[in-house]
């Protein structure tokens, strides 16, 4: 036995079948061997030189062998410190990990969540642990209580600020934990989710009610599999290969021409009173009749989108998207999703965004109307009451954000007729709600975009010197103000407004910001004369 383990010591150079056949042979009787040899190269682990890949060979032979005596010498093995932010495993064991752990666990959960909460240890390694859980629900080795208690408290113990999360994520809709929807809400709105790997909510929301992907944990069944292909066996074959760099983009080009081939307009065969295939909903005639450069259809796009909204789920074992929601909210839902969803659309596709920003008004204008109606139905009194019940993808949050924007841009425009509309939605949002303060900076961004457009800013300032009780949006106000002094007073004036409300300002951090602020109106030759503020830190002034 200790000769065939030698032999996994001697060649490092190719996969060795002859060996790994032998082991397989003698499966059961060399086990304790392989253990005995994995725990004395963890015990004597060196940073310097790392595992030799004996170390590999041995864990993928006992996952295969589901050997589960392995499983704390791999608790211990993850324990050890990572250096200089590699861990000491190689990228090959990294791969399959969770494989491994499945494949050899023995029931130890204290332990594996020891390695999980465990802030010290590579947060690869805590990520892969975490998701190994995916496994063990779907096995039905552990409660679905008992799993969400474990992630309410990880979320607790990493307070918004770890990758940790995007693993929780992944655990969440894996497992289909509709339950936590609430607290993948506050963790989107905590930033601890990264956007680039998972995006955003409502890509969530997508995963979530998507039964046609499952991420899979398998066991390992055999080591060829999983070690045979490694790089380190066939790098010289590897080096030995040129990369084809002219077929590459050929290969890219021919993806291009066939996108734009399938997706441009051919405007000559479209009827006057046919449907306009931008996707406006308006007659061609009264659209894009008289375009002279044919353009992408931005529907066509929209369309791909909703290729990602939940589907039904004939399963009747799980939870589906359409019993959870109500019909009249899934309609709303899908009118945001169509305007405010991000499009794959390809860079190199030229777009007319003022058509398909008419399109996504269209969509949300109808929303509205929808949403007043579920409102008045249901007197919500808060936007969280309403949020809580109605909103899958989208908040009412963001919907007003959406909306406001798109009317602020045809104000800007010449369309002056959609003040009233950004009038009434504000006054609407303002009298039928009661705003929570943390929220409010949502809604006083576009106050302040009404008072600029219509130039009312007198009525600016007096609307936001009313609002300096909100200490959660305290410096916006603080900028809306200074902003609409630098146009209503002279320059000398406007500054000592400023300084004004630095000196009455109590909170001394919050004094710091606004003289930095300040400085962003000053004249550029001008020096800050710190005698006309009682702004005390000599130390910050200095810095500045």
């Amino acid at each position: 036995m200790k000769e065939l383990i030698e032999k996994l010591y001697d060649n490092e150079s190719q996969f060795d079948y002859e060996t790994v056949k032998e082991i397989r042979k003698n499966k059961g009787k060399i086990n304790s061997y392989l253990l005995e040899e994995l725990n004395k190269n963890i015990e004597n682990y060196n940073s310097e030189k790392g595992f030799p890949l004996f170390v590999d060979y041995a864990l993928f032979l006992l996952a295969e062998f589901k050997e589960k005596k392995a499983f704390p010498l791999i608790l211990k093995m993850l324990s050890i410190p990572s250096l200089d932010g590699y861990n000491a495993l190689g990228d090959g064991l990294m791969e399959k990990l969770s494989s491994i752990m499945v494949s050899v666990f023995d029931g130890d959960f204290k332990g594996l969540n020891k390695i999980i909460e465990n802030k010290n240890i590579d947060n690869y390694i805590r990520n892969i642990a975490l998701e190994t859980y995916i496994y063990f629900y779907k096995k039905n080795l552990i409660d679905k209580n008992d799993l969400i208690q474990l992630l309410k408290n990880l979320i607790l113990i990493y307070e918004y600020d770890d990758d940790i999360y995007n693993s929780i994520l992944t655990v969440i809709i894996n497992t289909r934990l509709i339950e936590m929807i609430p607290d993948v809400k506050l963790l989107f709105e905590n930033d601890a989710i990264d956007y680039y790997i998972r995006g955003g909510y409502a890509e969530f929301i997508d995963y979530l009610f998507n039964y046609d992907k499952e991420y899979t944990i398998d066991v390992i069944s055999n080591i060829e599999d999983n070690m045979a292909w490694w790089y380190c066996f066939h790098k010289d074959e590897e080096d030995n290969k040129e990369f084809d760099y002219a077929k590459m983009e050929q290969a890219m080009n021919e993806f291009i021409k066939e996108d734009m081939n399938q997706n441009i307009i051919n405007y000559n065969k479209v009827g006057r009173n046919d449907p306009c295939p931008c996707g406006s909903g308006k007659k061609y005639k009264k659209c894009c009749l008289n375009k002279i450069e044919s353009t992408l259809p931005y529907q066509k796009y929209i369309d791909n989108s909703l290729k990602n909204y939940p589907k039904k789920n004939d399963n009747k074992d799980e939870l589906d998207f359409y019993t959870i929601y109500k019909e009249e909210y899934i309609e709303i839902d899908k009118l945001l999703y169509k305007a405010m969803k991000k499009k794959n659309i390809p860079m190199f596709i030229k777009r007319n965004i003022t058509k398909e920003n008419e399109i996504n008004y269209s969509y949300l204008e109808e929303a509205y109307s929808l949403i007043k109606k579920v409102i008045e139905k249901e007197q919500f009194k808060t936007i969280e009451e309403y949020d809580e019940l109605v909103s899958i993808h989208f908040s009412l949050y963001i919907f007003f954000k959406n909306y406001t924007a798109l009317m602020i841009e045809k104000i800007r425009n010449g369309k002056e007729e959609y003040i009233k509309n950004l009038e009434e939605v504000i006054n609407y949002f303002y009298t039928t709600f009661t705003i929570d303060e943390s929220w409010e900076f949502v809604f006083l961004d576009r106050i302040d975009d009404y008072y600029q457009i219509t130039k009312k800013y007198k009525e600016g300032i007096t609307f936001f010197e009313s609002k300096l009780s909100n200490q959660y949006a305290k410096y916006h106000v603080y900028q809306y103000l200074f902003n609409l002094y630098s146009i209503v007073y002279d320059y000398d004036d406007y500054l000592k407004k400023m300084d004004d409300m630095i000196n009455k300002e109590p909170d001394k951090e919050l004094r710091e910001e606004l003289i930095g602020l300040k400085l962003n109106y000053m004249d550029d030759e001008e020096e800050y004369d710190y005698e006309d503020c009682d702004y005390e830190d000599e130390d910050f002034a200095d810095e500045i």
